[in-house]
């Protein structure tokens, strides 16, 4: 969704001697004589500096504004102008607020990203976390000056806390899981180390994902409260799979929250995850966490069912949308469902039947289910910032 709301740029208060124009920081540039009374490094204009300030954020002033070795920037406000330099493999960025909000535009050096198929991010309405991840291909992002601006849902003005980072795609990585377990199953947190069935899950989850060099990691269990044993809602801010994610508040922010819960929708749901993607390193936001059925009476007492609903859900939150959709196209009003895109716009991603991101749960002779991940898709998922580097 490309957006009509306004984009306010971030004041840049620059105190150069060399009378440059501030807004020629970050330009990309190939020799000075791209960048009026400024000069060219490393592939983006730049100039004098007294101090940090003169920079843009993700900058640091060392006589001239340059990059750091880390990009990871933290600001409040309804929208944060920030650079990157050249030859960045992935670009992070969440922001939280006290209302719903969305992403209203998002600037590079090329123009309007939102809503083109560079970015990785799929909104909704009822959303206090939301989270994109770029680029959706294997290609470095462009060097130079980028703002991101958020909005409430219908336009209403809102500051959030927005967090900026970027990394390196991991060749071979691991993904922590923090599972929480519901009241009422055959497993507790106590048990389910030892739970032959919940084993048997693991296992076949992380073969799933290992088409992407990524194991998955238990690293922690808890029981789930009561009260979100059956999530009878699970849209909107009130709805019990917000509290349910609300539950991690306390809990480690590294990671993806697995919530194992007896019946989603009346059992008309076998699994959601909090955003597309989900929020990075945040824990206890109405998003902080993917939900899967584990009740045998729903999903069977195989571990097939269960493991390709976990890796379904894991693949969302990662920032992989559905491979074909039906949903209406998302308008300024985002109706309920909305979709950005017909078909993931990653090249080599059809609508598959057997692939891991069909829509729906696809079982085939043999005890075989859709499993299937294609290069861009395995691709994306290495350059989700939850993903550590194995070691």
């Amino acid at each position: 969704m490309r957006g009509k709301k306004p984009l306010y740029a971030a004041a840049l208060l620059l105190s150069c001697a060399t009378g440059a124009d501030p807004s020629t920081l970050g330009r990309p540039c190939a020799t000075d004589r791209d960048c009026p009374r400024a000069r060219c490094l490393e592939e983006q204009c730049t100039f004098s500096c007294a101090s940090d300030d003169d920079c843009l954020r993700g900058q640091r002033c060392e006589e001239v504004c340059r990059y750091g070795p880390e990009l990871d920037i933290a600001a409040v406000g309804a929208d944060v102008t920030f650079g990157i330099p050249a030859g960045t493999s992935a670009l992070a960025i969440t922001a939280v607020a006290d209302a719903p909000i969305v992403f209203s535009a998002l600037e590079g050096p090329s123009g309007p990203l939102l809503g083109t198929d560079e970015v990785r991010w799929s909104p909704s309405r009822g959303q206090e976390a939301i989270a994109m991840l770029l680029p959706s291909r294997e290609e470095a992002l462009i060097g130079g000056r980028y703002t991101v601006a958020v909005t409430g849902v219908d336009g209403i003005p809102v500051d959030a806390a927005i967090r900026i980072r970027s990394h390196d795609a991991v060749v071979r990585g691991v993904l922590p899981l923090h599972v929480h377990i519901a009241p009422g199953l055959d497993l507790n947190a106590t048990s389910a180390r030892d739970d032959e069935r919940w084993i048997q899950v693991q296992r076949r989850a992380s073969a799933i994902l290992a088409a992407a060099n990524i194991e998955l990691q238990v690293a922690s269990y808890d029981n789930l409260d009561a009260r979100y044993a059956t999530l009878e809602t699970s849209v909107g801010l009130d709805s019990d799979l917000a509290g349910a994610f609300r539950s991690t508040r306390d809990r480690e922010p590294f990671g993806v929250h697995v919530l194992l819960v007896r019946s989603i929708d009346a059992g008309r749901v076998l699994g959601i995850a909090g955003g597309v993607p989900g929020p990075f390193e945040l824990a206890g936001t109405a998003q902080s966490g993917v939900a899967i059925t584990y009740d045998p009476d729903v999903v069977g007492t195989d571990a097939a069912i269960p493991a390709q609903i976990l890796a379904h859900e894991l693949g969302h939150y990662l920032g992989l949308f559905h491979n074909v959709e039906e949903g209406p196209i998302c308008t300024d009003s985002l109706p309920p469902g909305c979709v950005l895109f017909r078909d993931d716009p990653l090249d080599d991603t059809t609508g598959d039947r057997e692939n891991l991101m069909f829509p729906t749960l696809q079982t085939f002779a043999g005890d075989r289910v859709n499993d299937a991940l294609t290069l861009g898709q395995r691709a994306v998922l290495r350059r989700n910032p939850l993903v550590q580097e194995a070691r």
